[in-house]
């Protein structure tokens, strides 16, 4: 994806079904400072990316169907933030540490304990 000046004035993106395993994601995505939702379910991540960090004004976040076993780093610092859907992520109760996460029964699946990019 190619910056372009039209970027900030972005309100939506749905990426589900992009294949972001081995640590893909988009690195214009954190050009969208004004988007208000976001989809990434069935997308292959392992972790948050840390493009997430600028999506100051980001209300909604799905990832549902993915490998995460914790939501917690890039989603602390974003204060907007209302609703994160996870069903279907691997997700361990104790490392949950998002008031709006609404999360199920996780799927099986490989993805490496720690990612390089991994705070």
């Amino acid at each position: 994806m190619e910056a372009t000046g039209v970027l900030p004035f972005v309100r939506g993106v749905d990426l589900s079904g992009n294949d972001f395993k081995g640590g893909y994601f988009p690195e214009n995505v954190k050009a969208m400072t004004s988007l208000r939702w976001l989809k990434l379910n069935r997308t292959g991540l392992c972790y948050l990316p840390e493009e997430l960090a600028a999506l100051q004004k980001l209300e909604h976040l799905s990832v549902s169907h993915n490998h995460l076993t914790t939501l917690h780093g890039e989603l602390s610092s974003l204060p907007s933030l209302r609703v994160s859907a996870a069903r279907g992520a691997s997700l361990r109760g104790a490392r949950v540490h998002s008031p709006g996460v609404r999360a199920g029964p996780g799927p099986r699946g490989t993805c490496p304990s720690a990612h390089p990019r991994v705070r």
